[in-house]
């Protein structure tokens, strides 16, 4: 199954300072998603307090109306 375009998923992270699983959502269109990449942007909440006044910040809702 090709991942949607606002689909959540978890990705597994492999790095010196990272090894676990993280949230992206998907940004890339449907028919890119078919291929071999998929476009995403990773989602935290982790020190959104001191992170929220910078400008690529973007805060959103768990759980929207």
């Amino acid at each position: 199954m090709d991942p949607l375009p606002g689909d959540v998923l978890l990705r597994a992270t492999k790095s010196t300072e990272l090894d676990e699983a993280r949230r992206v959502i998907v940004v890339s269109a449907s028919k890119l998603n078919r291929g071999d990449y998929v476009v995403v942007v990773p989602v935290t909440s982790s020190e959104f307090e001191r992170r929220r006044h910078i400008s690529n910040n973007v805060p959103f809702e768990a759980n929207p109306p």
